[in-house]
């Protein structure tokens, strides 16, 4: 993965409404019905356990890493009235690899061997779209649930990031087929810069999303 987009100013430092778990509210991520374009509010919080690294955390195989985002999407419509807010909650999976073609892992002395849970060098590339794949398929969405998920890597507004498509099928909300869509851009921060560059400045363990370009249709 790539950047090309332009520092861009954090919302957060022109003073959003505060959300009493202390996260900021950014115009962004929207539950669109049918018919509905306009950006809405989204609270959200990322985190990865264990943290990325250069060298990554030592395990053994079958095990997994998480990262969790946990979000409240607000100011949402269907085609004909307000709805929501509502609450999505997605677990990501990573599980622990050989660093035996991470050349940055091996160069700060792990064993090509051994597993290890974290390594940044796997961050972009093909095994986070496969994780990411596993983690939305079926992701539940008021009584329905998303299928057939297809992410890639992509442009989101300015930023990088990252597109899904897919059905929901069932529920309150179905859409039509591969009509359901998920568009998160990565803020352009240090932190982002960091992790998309191989962690070498430091340890990264959360993932800051663009709230005022990301947006959903579910």
């Amino acid at each position: 993965m790539h950047r090309h987009a332009q520092q861009k100013e954090d919302p957060a430092r022109r003073g959003g409404a505060r959300h009493p778990d202390g996260e900021r509210g950014q115009p962004g991520l929207t539950r669109l019905g049918q018919g509905t374009t306009q950006p809405r509010e989204l609270w959200v919080r990322r985190h990865i356990s264990p943290p990325l690294s250069v060298a990554g955390t030592p395990s053994v195989k079958g095990t997994s890493g998480i990262v969790t985002v946990h979000g409240t999407l607000s100011g949402c419509h269907t085609a004909t009235a307000s709805v929501g807010p509502f609450a999505e909650n997605i677990t990501i999976h990573f599980p622990s690899t050989k660093p035996t073609k991470d050349q940055a892992a091996l160069n700060a002395g792990d064993n090509p061997k051994s597993y290890y849970l974290g390594l940044c060098g796997t961050f972009a590339s093909s095994a986070t779209i496969k994780d990411l794949k596993k983690a939305v398929n079926n992701l539940p969405f008021q009584g329905g649930a998303l299928k057939g998920p297809k992410p890639s890597e992509g442009t989101v507004g300015s930023d990088v990031g990252f597109l899904i498509s897919g059905t929901v099928k069932g529920g309150t909300y179905p859409t039509a087929s591969k009509a359901a869509s998920i568009k998160a851009g990565l803020t352009n921060d240090a932190n982002n810069t960091n992790l998309i560059s191989g962690c070498h400045t430091g340890p990264v363990s959360t993932i800051d999303i663009d709230s005022s370009a990301s947006t959903a249709v579910l």
